[in-house]
């Protein structure tokens, strides 16, 4: 009896110190959490220093169910800086469950970021691929890079047999980073699909990746889609690709009449350099009325260094109501080849109303390397009443920089009373004979 009740009294003894444990437990467990949640002060410093030097096992399910209770950004802030302290796989659950129903994108990127260096949490992170925010999106897709977990394969073609266009541009846009050779048939499959967004981000998606292979499917659109955005989009990643051969079809598209898809051409054809579409470009420019279209037109020549059909530029430069878009065609007539037809063209400009137009005219005509135009830089040097057009004159001469032009400078000098002017002058002169004499 005596052993009995001495063990009775051990027991009770051991059930004490148990239950005032337990209860030591529970009251630093709810301290700890009460000072992650009360944030900057004494008590959260020891509270983070605690869990990082014990990691009780009590602490990430309390923080967790804390976490998806409360929806102020800084607390849920400090209880993912409290369990970054646990080794993830550890408490992979609570993470699982946190990033799942985290709706805050700024923490979501955080979390994702944190965990995506753990291939242990790639399929939830997979699952991120199709968030609403593209940032998240973005995040995931980068993490998914970086861990270089092949497991993510069958969810990229799980998504790719999504009836929901929105789960296959999400796809596209997560194919901007995960990309390899093993998704490029995805991509130009793509290029066909029955939705316009999805073939627009395919095409993006194209570019992005610097896919060559999808070049002849590219074409087909520019041609063959209905949609006129995806046809400015696909002449835009011909350009991109820097395809040559694609000038032909490219060209195809300026007798539509299309703003838009007109604009998107010309620049293309001028990038790639296709100069056998000048004659066209000149054309549009005979009957053109838009300003912006003359405007790339006008580009478009200048870029290829050949007129085409002088005749357009003619026109502009003649006829136009618009003096920035005739001086653009005057300059562009410094920048083509065909200095036979340009000169008389350029000799009519001297003679306008608009200094401006005399100015650029005369710049124009010192980018001429076979013709000399120096006689007519000369006399508009004596005749002109305009300080902007003689200056422009006077440079144009220092490019063409002909030892014959000194001399009637020099007359010119003598009798010079623009004292503006007469200092040009003299530094020119100046310069000239000091670069004869060495």
């Amino acid at each position: 009896m005596i052993f009995s009740f001495k063990k009775i009294k051990i027991t009770a003894a051991l059930l004490i110190i148990i239950s005032l444990a337990s209860s030591l437990q529970a009251m630093e467990q709810k301290a700890i959490v009460k000072s992650i949640l009360k944030g900057k002060s004494p008590d959260y410093e020891t509270a983070i220093d605690y869990i990082r030097i014990n990691l009780p096992p009590f602490l990430p399910k309390e923080l967790k169910d804390e976490y998806l209770d409360d929806d102020d950004e800084d607390i849920r802030g400090r209880i993912i800086t409290a369990l970054k302290l646990y080794p993830p796989e550890q408490i992979a659950p609570f993470w699982i469950e946190i990033l799942k129903k985290t709706g805050s994108t700024p923490l979501e990127v955080s979390i994702i970021s944190y965990l995506g260096r753990n291939k242990y949490f790639t399929p939830v992170i997979a699952e991120k691929l199709l968030a609403p925010m593209s940032e998240v999106r973005e995040r995931a897709a980068v993490a998914l890079k970086d861990s270089g977990d092949d497991r993510i394969l069958p969810v990229i073609l799980n998504l790719s047999k999504s009836s929901k266009p929105i789960d296959r541009i999400y796809l596209l846009e997560a194919l901007k980073h995960l990309y390899d050779i093993r998704f490029q048939k995805l991509v130009i499959a793509f290029l066909n699909d029955g939705n316009k967004s999805v073939r627009i981000y395919a095409l993006q998606c194209a570019t992005d990746n610097s896919i060559r292979e999808s070049i002849p499917a590219i074409k087909r659109l520019v041609t063959n889609d209905d949609n006129d955005e995806v046809r400015k989009r696909s002449i835009e990643s011909l350009a991109y690709f820097k395809d040559s051969g694609s000038g032909f079809i490219i060209a195809s598209v300026l007798k539509e009449g299309k703003k838009d898809l007109t604009l998107t051409a010309i620049r293309a054809l001028r990038d790639l350099k296709y100069s056998t579409a000048a004659g066209q470009i000149s054309e549009l420019l005979l009957s053109e009325k838009d300003r912006d279209i003359k405007a790339a037109a006008i580009d478009a020549l200048s870029g290829f260094g050949r007129a085409g059909n002088i005749e357009g530029l003619r026109k502009i430069i003649t006829k136009d109501e618009d003096p920035v878009i005739r001086m653009k065609a005057i300059h562009a007539l410094g920048e083509i080849n065909e200095e036979r037809d340009t000169i008389d063209l350029l000799t009519i400009t001297l003679s306008d109303n608009d200094y401006r137009i005399r100015g650029e005219g005369c710049s124009a005509l010192g980018k001429l390397k076979k013709s000399r135009p120096s006689p007519l830089l000369l006399n508009q040097i004596r005749g002109d009443n305009s300080r902007y057009v003689r200056s422009a004159a006077l440079y144009s001469l220092e490019k063409i920089r002909d030892t014959k032009d000194i001399i009637p400078l020099f007359d010119i000098y003598s009798e010079e009373r623009d004292p503006v002017f007469r200092h040009l002058l003299k530094d020119y002169l100046r310069s000239s004979v000091i670069r004869l004499t060495r």
